[in-house]
C-alpha cells in the first residue's frame, strides 16, 4: 500500500524514525503531480511494488508536489518522476 503524505510534519516524522513498525528500515517517496498521477506508468509500477509481501522492510509513500511544495523545495524535487529513499533521516538514494 502507498501512503499519501499530507503535511511536512508527517513527512519529517517518517524520515526521522516515526515508522509504523520497527521492521521498516527504508522509506521510499515519490513526488507526483496529482492531476496527472492516475495516468502515469510510474504510479502504477510504484503501487504494484508497494503491494508485494516480500517488501516488508520498506514503506512506500507519495507526496503530491502541488499540495506539499515546501517538501519539494527542501529536497530539490524538480521532476514528477522523482523518487527518493530515506534511512534514519538521511537520503540514501533516489532517481
Amino acid at each position: 500500500m502507498v501512503k499519501n503524505i499530507t503535511s511536512f510534519n508527517e513527512f519529517d516524522s517518517l524520515i526521522n524514525g516515526g515508522k509504523p513498525s520497527p521492521s521498516i528500515t527504508l522509506t521510499v517517496f515519490r513526488f507526483p503531480v496529482h492531476r496527472t498521477d492516475p495516468y502515469n506508468y510510474v504510479s502504477i509500477l510504484f503501487s504494484s511494488i508497494a503491494g508485494q509481501d516480500f517488501i516488508s522492510s520498506m514503506e512506500f509513500c507519495k507526496v503530491g508536489i502541488d499540495e506539499q511544495s515546501e517538501i519539494a523545495q527542501k529536497y530539490d524535487v524538480r521532476d514528477t518522476l522523482a523518487c527518493k529513499v530515506f534511512k534514519n533521516g538521511n537520503e540514501v538514494g533516489g532517481l
